[in-house]
């Protein structure tokens, strides 16, 4: 196909070339012999003229070329084999290289070739893909989830403790207890609740500590089911993956779990008492063990008096500011007495019968 269609650019080439005739040299074809032949290879037939007769040719029936969008106004009926047009409307062939011609008199059965030597009307189509056929899209791949910003607080972690707590779950209560274990680099934590002689939760986190306070490697949440799903934090790979479903989160500076939270605000009010004061706010990426993860918000209610057994207790209150209606609102007071540990965390899901209350026992 590509040969015919540069047999084709090269005899419109000819034509063009001979419609517009160079200055006469001694031994040149008439003009209007030439002119002949050009219009032969447009598809269109001359009467013979005998150059010895002197007669003039009678005039033609010419084809005017087709005109461009905006640029004159519009073309005329399409003639029988019209030749591509130009920016400029006039008829101008391709360029190609120039290929010799068939003899005279022998047709050419080529496709694209009229009987009498003409160029026959040639479809461009096939070699024009249509809007959107053949033509490669770029597909777009969703990137990896972004990573949120969260600030980075200096931190000074708290010393060993071991609390005792009344545990309030629904309308059931019993107690719990907060194991809080820094050892060199790593630290271990652990909080059991248990009604009736029955362990109702148990949360365990271990990991070690950087530049940004606590730095959780593993969550498990275990229930009263006895079913045990868990959160790790690869910081090699920089991502958390969980024991249950398959989905991952990019691993941010200073995320926590759902308990090694408590320990971290406790550190980052040790550091810097300011970051606690009344109406200041501290925002960390707190992940549980079901895939969920999210930025915890606390803004401090400032100083309030706590009564424990009969006992005010001076406490600051943090209050999380919920993102979505169902998110899990936590009330947390801690104790400077104590390292600003916890002595009250309450933690109301989206239901607001399912409230967890620990009260810390004198």
């Amino acid at each position: 196909m590509a040969l015919v269609l540069a047999g084709h650019a090269a005899l419109g080439w000819a034509a063009v070339r001979a419609a517009v005739p160079d200055p006469p040299t001694p031994g040149a074809r008439p003009a209007h012999e030439a002119s002949g032949v050009a219009l032969v290879l447009i598809g269109l037939r001359p009467t013979p003229i005998d150059p010895s007769s002197g007669a003039t040719p009678e005039p033609l029936d010419p084809t005017p070329a087709r005109v461009s969008p905006n640029k004159g106004p519009a073309a005329p009926p399409r003639a029988p084999h019209p030749a591509p047009p130009s920016p400029g409307g006039s008829v101008v062939a391709p360029a190609a290289p120039t290929t010799p011609s068939m003899p005279d008199g022998e047709p050419d059965d080529t496709p694209g070739m009229s009987s009498d030597g003409g160029l026959a009307a040639v479809t461009l189509a096939s070699a024009v893909p249509s809007r959107g056929a053949g033509i490669p899209v770029p597909s777009i791949e969703p990137g990896p989830p972004r990573a949120p910003e969260v600030p980075v607080y200096p931190t000074r972690i708290p010393p060993p403790a071991l609390l005792t707590y009344d545990l309030r779950r629904g309308m059931f209560s019993g107690t719990g207890a907060l194991s809080w274990r820094p050892e060199g680099d790593r630290y271990s934590a652990r909080l059991e609740g248990r009604i009736a002689g029955l362990t109702v939760l148990e949360w365990s986190s271990e990991g070690r500590f950087d530049r940004a306070g606590l730095a959780p490697d593993r969550y498990v949440d275990r229930r009263r089911t006895g079913s045990r799903q868990a959160a790790n934090f690869q910081r090699e790979a920089g991502k958390v993956s969980y024991s249950g479903p398959s989905i991952e989160h990019p691993l941010v500076p200073g995320a926590q779990d759902r308990l090694s939270w408590m320990l971290q605000i406790a550190a980052i009010a040790r550091a810097r008492p300011e970051a606690i004061a009344e109406a200041a706010t501290i925002s960390m990426w707190v992940s549980g063990a079901r895939g969920d993860g999210d930025v915890w918000t606390f803004r401090s209610k400032g100083v309030q008096p706590l009564e424990l057994a009969g006992t005010a207790v001076t406490t600051v209150k943090l209050q999380r500011l919920p993102r979505e209606p169902y998110d899990t609102r936590v009330e947390v007071w801690l104790d400077p007495e104590r390292g600003y540990l916890p002595v009250r965390a309450r933690l109301t899901s989206g239901r607001e019968d399912d409230v967890l209350d620990l009260v810390l026992r004198p």
